[in-house]
């Protein structure tokens, strides 16, 4: 061995250790690089809330719906809209001597619907000057086709009034389809050769009552309305006949409980009931 040499079994190691931390570093920085590329490429796309049109069989994009109209479209159309398209009263003096307050009343429903409106209930308040309710009644319309309207008439009967009725309140409650499938159809009930007198206590409307019914109709109610020479109603009365045969005709009439003055004209309307 040379004069100055190192022994062999002390060589100098640290260009080894240098050379091995420059692999380990090299190995771990590759590592890093892969482990990071690694998670771009394996990242799931986010959600979209957005979808690509589909088109027709021609390829264009069909037309957005509306989700509240394809609701509404899906829903039954037909309606039984029940309203009082016209009505008046009139204050009088009434009873035996005709000392008496009385007032008499009279109104007209339309059902402006597509379907027939069955058990309807109605009812007529009667307010003073200082809107203080004096009296009421309720009245029932059995049947009311599309389209059609009956007039209600009557007056506030076993009332003593302390002073005039100022104005009338009519509520109109929903209808019912109780009873639907007892109704026929076709039909109808109309009076003509309508004729009122007065005496002293009464009024008496006669007229004669037509049914297109295939059927029997029983007990159906009869109105009268009357109105003034400007066509105004002044009240009604109501009642009511024994039957109508099928197809056939017969002889109504009407009575009021007092005599209502300044009649100048009479209508007659007819509810069949319940069949």
């Amino acid at each position: 061995m040379p004069p100055g040499a190192a022994p062999t079994g002390n060589q100098n190691k640290t260009p080894l250790y240098i050379a091995i931390a420059v692999v380990v570093a090299a190995a771990l920085a590759g590592l890093i690089v892969v482990l990071a590329g690694g998670d771009d490429d394996d990242e799931p796309a986010s959600p979209t809330t957005e979808q690509a049109p589909t088109t027709t069989d021609d390829g264009a994009a069909p037309v957005e719906e509306d989700a509240t109209a394809t609701t509404e479209a899906s829903e039954p159309s037909g309606d039984a809209a029940v309203a009082v398209v016209e009505s008046g009263f009139s204050n009088f003096m009434g009873g035996f001597d005709q000392d008496e307050r009385a007032v008499a009343y009279g109104f007209i429903v339309e059902n402006s619907g597509d379907e027939t409106a069955t058990d309807i209930s109605v009812t007529v308040s009667a307010y003073d000057a200082s809107d203080t309710a004096v009296a009421s009644e309720s009245h029932t319309i059995y049947v009311l086709r599309p389209g059609e309207k009956i007039g209600i008439g009557d007056e506030f009967f076993g009332d003593t009034f302390a002073t005039d009725v100022a104005r009338i309140d009519i509520q109109v409650g929903e209808p019912s389809d109780y009873g639907m499938e007892d109704v026929p159809d076709e039909g109808a009930l109309t009076a003509e050769g309508i004729t009122t007198t007065a005496s002293d206590y009464d009024l008496t409307t006669t007229f004669t009552a037509r049914s297109t019914y295939a059927q029997q109709v029983d007990s159906p109610y009869a109105y009268a309305i009357y109105r003034d020479s400007g066509g105004n109603i002044i009240g009604g009365s109501t009642g009511y006949l024994d039957f109508i045969a099928a197809n056939g005709t017969t002889a109504g009439e009407v009575s009021s409980w007092e005599a209502i003055p300044n009649v100048a004209g009479t209508e007659v309307y007819l509810d069949p009931g319940w069949f």
